[in-house]
């Protein structure tokens, strides 16, 4: 990233020196998205597939002809 001129800063604004390193072992301690990784979606996709075949029954049955 430096080569294509990207300019890595501290918290302060000043310009880091080379060479940059990230602390992996602490970014991945930080990460919410592994330590606390969103809830199963199959129970939202479950209900999903439950209310769509209903409200096609249900548009059937109470179709008026208008």
């Amino acid at each position: 990233m430096r080569r294509a001129g990207v300019e890595f800063r501290h918290p302060d604004g000043s310009l880091r020196a080379d060479p940059v390193t990230v602390d992996f072992a602490r970014l991945i301690r930080r990460d919410t998205l592994i330590n606390q990784p969103p809830g199963n979606l199959a129970s939202g996709l479950d209900a999903l597939a439950w209310v769509e075949p209903t409200l096609s029954l249900l548009q059937r049955t109470l179709y008026f002809g208008v």
